[in-house]
């Protein structure tokens, strides 16, 4: 669906009041503003972050040290525009965002001039402009002035002839001349007159507010417009402009706050009921029965936002038709009874705001004010804020090319995904030669299996306490697949739809595959840390899957998490229950410092696999499980997960294409963790049972391997002939699984070796071979034990007092910054602590309480 790109600019006339700050964003909100520029913001350069919101995550400011001045873009998350480029002045004047959209270079600049005539400020400005733009000009403010002062001015009485320009209308004019602006509103307005700003004071109105643009912009415009003055003595001004790129189709999504007001749950309720007598028949399926209820739902819960939306704008539209009708009557001809009657309009239209904001803030007030200052969400996401939607200026693929508009990104996205979710296309269920070398090699590795009685527990029918348990573990408002639907639906709604769910997901059990549709996931792209954003490859895919299918996941997960201690090895500590990082960690800081002090030859090999949860093969992994003894039941529930699952990738600006998925454990479910930590213990059992692999020997004990899901580190000695062998194992199991390392990537740190024997073993192995630290689970594991602390602890302590200085600037009371400490701080120090058996230096330790005090006392 295709919709003009919607601009707003107004003078707020100050934003350190909350209060304003929140009808600000209301208002953005409710006109549907992608952009917004902001004058005289008078928030101090100290204070910026106080213009965040979690819509428009894209704030560019010019701010002055005192609380003056202050110009302001705000973009929405949605905008398709790529800011490249910003500038500013120094003095809060005006602020420029140049980007790119469709491979084409847009400008925009939010000035807010003196209120009188300053020959150096336009000066300034101009060469500004000149220096800083690039393509099309969309430029927005407060000018303080006029450009044609007979129809952008009114006094009273009603002035006769020409009204003589004044010296800063003649600089504005000259500035607007000089560098070829258009105003678009005049051009589209000849011969109205409307104005921005009443001066009580002279009793006139005037047209400060403007938006200026170059005339290549022209043929963009749709329509422009100015709005009524409300809470702030400025009227906005709006500019339509035709889509700088297509836009999504978009897709329904449950709104948080629907189900909390008055008569939608009773209604939803009511529908529920109607819904399942009429239909819940023996000639209706149970997939075809709980799908199409969603439908049917999702109108009822559609047609409740429209009327709630319906009533919540009736009344502040009429008080805005009368609002307008007054202005129109009192720039026309300003008398004191039409003042007073737009004075009562705009106080009733304002408490009408008011009061709206009131209902927020008293959810506010139950989400922030009781739980801002205690270990849960709200705090947390204060001091860690969470990512906004991604933005992709440009993606460059495998082959180097490069892509900007959002549909050719999909597409390079879409096939990357596509490669790697079928990467091998001869592992079927028919190929029966693969599936025997896959039983042979399963055959050698000595796998543990479950007894009757785990076989039993595992594959006994879901009941319909299991779903509430289940229910009762997932967050109301985690990110919902495609169908649009939370856990907040389920749990509102957890005694109607539990039987239905209970009999669908049996239904799975005794073999019925789930639809298409129902498996089709949304994919989340997240950047990950410190890779290149314009490289295809520097993403991890989270899918968002429908919340009845992670519901069955999360119940399956919770049948197997009991039993992942006896099936998996205890070198593998990732996601099994009762087992921790820190565990591997020591292990491996003790096994460094036994190689260094008794000077054993050794190797550490830090295993890097590529996309290792996306390329697991599913004919490997249901042959395993078949291997392990699991239940023909609860296989049946697992291969009702994998049937026929899709994805399609969430690209702002772009329409989503589907396309199928055929190995992988989808990253965002809940059952994938302990699948994947039973997909690698073969190889893991491969290497540990292999006479030909030495690993390093303390006592009786031999050490070779140490895992957190993929994070494989290997502690080797004779390497000579132990790392051939290791590369030889990881063929053969990449060959059968999918799961294929990167040598390329993965690290090697020796020990105690000659240079000779790095030389060898370097040249005669692709691995790269670091000769001071390895890092592996978040530690720097040093070659020289006695490097440990400084390779780790100053590091650690330098971040943690730069948080503390940044978290000074937010308002959380005692209460909450010793939670700080608790949520953030104290784990961090532990892990590190637990992770790492080294002395503290007593000095730095006391250097970091002092900033921990000063932070939980505020500086007092």
């Amino acid at each position: 669906m295709i919709s003009d790109l919607k601009f707003l600019s107004l003078n707020v006339k100050g934003l350190n009041s909350p209060r304003k700050r929140r009808l600000l964003f209301r208002d953005l909100k409710r006109k549907s503003a992608n952009i917004a520029f902001l004058q005289e913001t008078r928030i101090s350069t100290t204070a910026a972050f106080r213009l965040a919101d979690p819509s428009y995550s894209r704030v560019f400011t010019s701010c002055a040290i005192p609380k003056r001045n202050g110009a302001a873009i705000l973009l929405h998350n949605s905008c398709p525009l790529q800011i490249i480029d910003v500038y500013s002045d120094s003095v809060g004047r005006y602020v420029l965002a140049r980007g790119t959209c469709l491979s084409k270079w847009y400008t925009l600049m939010s000035v807010y001039a003196p209120n009188g005539p300053d020959a150096g400020f336009w000066a300034d400005l101009s060469s500004f402009l000149r220096l800083h733009a690039k393509g099309k000009i969309i430029l927005g403010g407060d000018f303080n002035a006029t450009l044609c002062s007979p129809l952008d001015q009114s006094g009273h009485p009603p002035h006769i002839g020409l009204t003589t320009s004044s010296s800063q209308d003649r600089q504005f004019h000259a500035f607007v001349r000089n560098h070829d602006l258009v105003d678009i509103w005049r051009v589209q307005h000849p011969t109205m007159k409307d104005f921005t700003f009443y001066s009580p004071v002279h009793s006139s109105y005037s047209r400060l507010d403007y938006f200026l643009i170059s005339p290549d912009c022209i043929p963009l415009i749709v329509k422009s417009g100015i709005g009524s003055i409300t809470w702030s003595d400025h009227a906005d001004v709006l500019l339509h402009v035709r889509p700088l790129a297509s836009g999504s189709s978009g897709q329904w999504l449950l709104d948080p706050l629907l189900l909390l007001k008055k008569g939608v749950r009773k209604a939803v309720g009511s529908a529920l009921d109607s819904y399942f007598l009429l239909n819940d028949t023996p000639d209706v399926s149970i997939h075809t029965l709980w799908n199409a209820h969603k439908a049917v739902i999702r109108g009822v819960l559609l047609s409740q936002a429209a009327y709630h939306k319906r009533m919540k704008l009736q009344a502040i539209v009429t008080l805005q038709t009368d609002l307008r009708r007054l202005e129109l009557r009192h720039k026309r001809v300003p008398t004191d009874d039409t003042l007073s009657q737009l004075n009562r309009v705009r106080a009733d239209l304002n408490g009408l705001f008011l009061d709206d904001v009131g209902r927020s803030l008293l959810w506010s007030k139950r989400r922030y004010y009781e739980r801002a200052n205690k270990a849960d969400t709200p705090l947390a996401r204060m001091l860690r804020p969470r990512r906004h939607t991604v933005l992709f200026p440009l993606i460059r693929d495998k082959k180097g090319q490069v892509h900007r508009s959002p549909e050719d990104i999909r597409d390079a996205f879409t096939a990357y995904f596509t490669d790697i979710y079928d990467h091998s296309p001869t592992h079927k269920i028919g190929n029966r030669d693969l599936i025997d070398n896959i039983e042979t090699y399963l055959r050698r590795q000595n796998l543990p299996t479950l007894d009757r009685v785990q076989s039993l527990l595992l594959g006994s029918p879901i009941t319909e306490e299991e779903i509430g348990r289940a229910l009762g573990l997932m967050k109301p408002l985690k990110a919902p697949g495609p169908d649009g639907f939370t856990y907040r639906y389920y749990k509102a709604f957890c005694p109607k739809l539990k039987p239905i769910l209970c009999r669908l997901f049996n239904d799975a059990r005794e073999g019925a595959p789930f639809p298409a549709e129902s498996l089709l996931a949304a994919i989340v792209l997240l950047p990950k840390p410190g890779k290149d954003p314009e490289n295809i490859d520097s993403y991890r895919p989270i899918s968002l899957l429908n919340t009845d299918i992670k519901l069955l996941a999360k119940i399956l997960a919770l049948r197997l998490d009991p039993l992942l201690p006896f099936l998996v090895s205890p070198d593998q500590v990732g996601f099994i229950p009762g087992r921790k990082a820190y565990d591997n960690t020591r292990r491996a800081a003790d096994l460094i410092w036994f190689a260094e002090t008794y000077q054993k030859p050794s190797l550490f090999l830090s295993l890097d696999a590529e996309k290792a949860f996306d390329r697991a093969e599913w004919l490997f992994l249901f042959t395993l499980l078949k291997q392990l003894g699991f239940p023909p039941t609860f296989l049946r529930m697992i291969s009702a997960l994998y049937a026929s699952p899709g994805a399609q990738i969430l690209i702002p600006g772009a329409d989503r294409i589907p396309f199928v998925i055929r190995n992988g454990t989808r990253q965002g479910c809940p059952l994938s963790p302990a699948l994947f930590s039973l997909f690698l213990e073969p190889l893991l059992l491969a290497i540990k049972s292999d006479a030909g692999i030495s690993g390093l020997t303390v006592g009786d004990l031999e050490f070779k391997l140490s895992a957190y899901a993929d994070d494989v580190l290997l502690s080797l000695i004779d390497p000579s002939t132990s790392l051939p062998r290791v590369l030889d194992l990881l063929s053969d199991f990449s060959t059968l699984s999918g799961y294929k390392i990167n040598v390329t990537k993965s690290e090697a740190l020796p020990v105690a070796l000659t240079a000779e024997a790095i030389t060898t073993l370097s040249s005669s192995c692709p691995i790269r071979f670091t000769h001071s630290e390895l890092v592996y689970l978040g530690v720097r594991l040093t070659s020289c034990s006695a490097d440990l602390y400084s390779a780790n602890y100053p590091r650690l302590f330098a971040t943690l007092k730069a948080e503390l200085k940044c978290w000074n600037k937010y308002a959380i009371s005692w209460l909450g910054r010793l939670n700080c400490m608790k949520m953030t701080v104290l784990p961090r120090l532990l892990y590190m602590f637990q992770a790492l058996p080294v002395p503290l230096v007593a000095s730095e330790v006391i250097a970091l309480q002092r900033s921990i005090d000063y932070f939980i006392w505020a500086g007092k």
